[in-house]
């Protein structure tokens, strides 16, 4: 039938040859008037007929149900003209009963309704006295629902022939439609002799027995079952027959059933379609069957999965690793790789650069094998940084969530859409107020360097951890550096020097290492521990110039360190470290040949570090040798750890000589040492430096309202703008010591309020500062004892404190504020150390001019 869904679809159009006659639809059995016409189907798209599809003819349309028979009408036309000629041509031809049964049924089965009529008034008129005819055309019509007609047919056959058993079975079928069952009963009395089943068709007798159980004649029906089971004896199996013979018996009340037992097989219930089982048995029995073999291959799926899960390895060290599972042959990975367990519990042997054992449990749940995507990891020593992002698809804008993890040797995730180098989509369809949230997992190549530096503050524990792992395994300088920094700066060092402790016994003695440890523990808590252990080393290994080395640089006894770092140096003249200590406590006390000739000797001793050029330019600088700065600059750039303060030094050496300087060059060829990401913020942070240098303050305000200038924090800008500051704007600007935690930037503005000749202002920040130097290291500790002190230390006891850079001019210029009477001899090494243009220059400067030695 043609159908249309919102007017587009197929439909027909139009009528023709139309005929209707009164009948019983077939389709749904009411009596209607039944329309027979020629019609067209077509495509239409908002009912409008677009494509013609071919002429139909249109048989018993029915107006209730709309239900009919469709044909071609090129084939109807065609077809029934050919069986309307063949069969009055049999008839013609051979004009006896069979023929004229035969004809009268090729015409129904074309619907030609009013041909088979003139056949069939026409044959009855040629054969008046043949019942057997009138039999067969009887049951043509009603198989045709043309009952009343197919009645009449079957009163003249038995009028004709009262024993004729088609006639009697016909006439019986009638009646038993019409309610009349002891009428039919009595016609198919016949059937109901012994043999019976052999000679007739027993259908109308088990007609008869269905119409008299549902009549409530149950006993009656109950009658026929041995008669009917001794001549059939295979329906005792046919589930219909048993069913209403239940049914009556139950009506009946009988408790004994007269159906013998039941033989039927299982092959019967499954691959057959006899009738021992009814349909909708052997459809259950079948689905069940079906459900069950689905459910066996979902179970031997899922333990399919269960004894094939993939374990990814990810190795970040450099270096191939071997994999033994449960102690099986070794799988290589390098950087990444799997193999495949069955769930449960594995031990996992890592071998190469490091060793250890892994306890992998991988379990998931049953219903989850077919809805998850678990993912197990194992991170080789922990040094790959994996990145999981949930990813989520709104109908707003929704970021992604990432969630770095470093650190962990062993990583389990329930459930990861896109592993590795699979990529998200970039847009997903979702309806307004729904989110569609997909996980994705990545290995990020970050060097722990980089991660410590970046990642911190999102997975503090993690990066450390990996950091430790990766120390552990191949100790770096620069990580080893970059792990006690942040470590200071985020208040676990407590946790890093326990770390570094677990690695002093490893010999030779790993100079960096221990230096870490003991800046790290060089706390007021700890020093006094910290020292012992060092005089003991040094004790224990006397011939160990590392372990007096080591012991000299922490020791505040002055005279026994020098004898100390002698000892190390007698016992090997080309130690690199000691040089460089002897190098850098002549230069504290202005023993300049002494400082040369240390310093030339320790970067050309075997294992030195690299960035001692730079303290060797410091020396230089404070000697005011500008012509060999510039050497030692050409010599050495500092690469991009010491880029800036190389560009910073050149810069200044010109101007101390009154050189033209190529500001812009100079910039140039330092950012050219970073990445292009950094250019720019390093770009304006040697603007800014530039601008203090030469004190051109407006341009340094601008440059610090830039917010491409980075990691340069508001406080610092004050600071370096704390020389032009009023006493008024000092106020302002530095309202109670709490706002800043560093001692030194702490005791600057203790000096500025010296200056500016507020007092009070100036004591409360001063003793604020000494409170923060002595919780520092041990030159902060005898800073802070120094200017505590009710007397002034001795010139060469104050040189003896080994301060920074920009610290010493400032500690100096401090010593000169709180002690007149050494004012001179303070004040002459606070110009001494004014060899850069650093962090509290000026105020050192204004400090310089106002205490009377400054220049003007």
């Amino acid at each position: 039938m043609p159908s249309t869904v919102n007017g587009c679809g197929t439909h027909y159009y139009g009528k023709s040859n139309v005929k209707t006659r009164n009948g019983i639809c077939r389709r749904c059995h009411r009596e209607a008037n039944l329309v027979s016409y020629d019609t067209r189907l077509y495509i239409v798209i908002v009912f409008v007929p677009v494509w013609p599809l071919g002429r139909k003819r249109i048989i018993d349309s029915c107006p209730f149900c709309t239900g009919h028979y469709a044909i071609s009408a090129r084939q109807w036309e065609v077809g029934g003209q050919l069986n309307l000629s063949d069969a009055l041509t049999r008839f013609a031809e051979d004009p006896s009963g069979e023929s004229a049964a035969r004809a009268h049924g090729q015409l129904l089965s074309y619907l030609q309704y009013d041909e088979a009529k003139s056949l069939r008034e026409k044959a009855l008129a040629q054969l008046p006295e043949d019942g057997a005819l009138r039999a067969d055309l009887a049951w043509q019509l009603y198989a045709f629902d043309q009952h009343a007609e197919a009645s009449q047919l079957f009163d003249d056959a038995l009028r004709l022939r009262p024993d004729l058993p088609s006639a009697r079975s016909g006439k019986a079928q009638y009646l038993m439609g019409h309610g009349k069952l002891d009428e039919a009963a009595a016609l198919l009395d016949f059937l109901k002799e012994p043999g019976a089943g052999q000679l007739y068709d027993l259908r109308p007798l088990l007609v008869l027995f269905e119409q008299l159980h549902l009549a409530r004649r149950s006993d009656e029906a109950l009658n026929l079952v041995p008669h009917i089971l001794q001549e059939l004896p295979h329906i005792k199996d046919d589930f219909w027959f048993r069913k209403i013979v239940r049914q009556a018996e139950s009506a009946a009340g009988r408790r004994e059933s007269v159906l013998p037992r039941q033989n039927r097989s299982l092959f019967s219930l499954l691959f057959s379609n006899s009738r021992d089982f009814a349909p909708r048995t052997r459809n259950i029995a079948r689905l069940g069957i079906l459900a069950a073999g689905v459910l066996v291959a979902l179970a031997l799926h899922n333990e399919s999965i269960r004894q094939h899960r993939t374990v990814y390895v990810v190795n970040q060290t450099g270096t191939p690793v071997r994999i033994h599972v449960d102690g099986g042959p070794p799988i290589a990975v390098d950087p990444r790789g799997s193999f495949t367990v069955a769930e449960g519990h594995h031990e996992v042997q890592i071998a190469g650069p490091v060793e250890y054992t892994e306890k992998l449990a991988v379990q998931s749940g049953y219903f989850s094998r077919w809805f998850k995507k678990p993912v197990w990891l194992i991170n080789v020593n922990g040094e790959a940084v994996v990145l999981q992002v949930e990813v989520i698809y709104s109908a707003t804008r929704a970021p992604s969530i990432p969630r770095w993890l470093a650190g962990e040797t062993l990583l389990t995730f329930p459930h990861i859409d896109y592993l590795f180098d699979e990529q998200p989509p970039q847009s997903m369809s979702v309806e307004r107020n729904q989110s569609i949230v997909k996980q994705q997992l990545q290995i990020v190549p970050l060097t722990a360097v980089s991660a410590l530096v970046s990642l911190y503050d999102t997975n503090p524990g993690g990066t450390m951890t990996m950091a430790e792992r990766r120390l552990a395994r191949a100790p770096d300088a620069e990580l080893l550096e970059t792990y006690a920094r942040t470590a200071q700066a985020h208040k676990v060092a407590d946790r890093a020097a326990r770390f570094l402790e677990t690695g002093l016994d490893r010999r030779p003695i790993d100079i960096a290492w221990h230096r870490t440890f003991q800046n790290l523990r060089d706390t007021p808590a700890a020093a006094r521990e910290t020292l012992a252990r060092y005089e003991a080393l040094a004790q224990r290994e006397p011939e160990a110039p590392a372990a007096w080395y080591l012991f000299a640089r922490h020791d505040p006894d002055f005279a026994r360190s020098r004898r100390s770092l002698e000892r190390a140096l007698e016992l090997d003249p080309q130690f690199a470290w000691a040089l460089y200590l002897r190098a850098s406590r002549a230069l504290d006390h202005h023993d300049w040949e002494q400082a040369d000739q240390s310093f030339a000797a320790a970067l050309a001793a075997p294992g030195h570090d690299d960035s001692w050029h730079f303290v060797r330019i410091l020396s230089l600088l404070v000697q005011r040798k500008y012509e060999a700065v510039d050497d030692e600059c050409d010599r050495w750039n500092g690469g991009p750890r010491h880029a800036g303060a190389i560009a910073l030094v050149r810069f200044w050496s010109k101007q101390q000589r009154g050189l033209p300087v190529d500001t812009a060059g100079l910039i140039a060829a330092a950012t050219r040492q970073y990445s292009p990401e950094s250019a720019t913020s390093v770009r304006l942070f040697l603007e800014s430096q530039f601008a203090y240098a030469v004190g051109n303050w407006d341009e340094l305000r601008t440059l610090h309202k830039n917010p491409q200038l980075t990691g340069f924090p508001p406080v610092e800008s004050t600071l370096q703008l704390i020389s032009t500051m009023s006493p008024a704007e000092l106020q302002t600007a530095f309202r109670q010591p709490a706002m800043l935690t560093d001692g030194s930037d702490t005791l600057a503005v203790g000096l500025a309020f010296s200056l500016a000749n507020d007092l009070e202002s100036a004591a409360a920040w001063n003793h604020s500062a000494i409170e923060r130097l002595s919780q520092g290291d041990n030159d902060d500790r005898l800073m802070a004892a120094a200017l505590s002190a009710q007397a002034p230390p001795e010139i060469d006891d104050a040189r003896n404190i080994h301060a920074g850079k920009y610290q010493r001019p400032l500690f100096f210029a401090a010593l000169a504020q709180q002690f007149p009477a050494q004012r001179k001899s303070f004040l002459e090494e606070a110009r001494l150390w004014q060899i850069l243009p650093l962090k509290h220059y000026w105020l050192v400067e204004q400090a310089l001019q106002k205490l009377g030695e400054g220049d003007p």
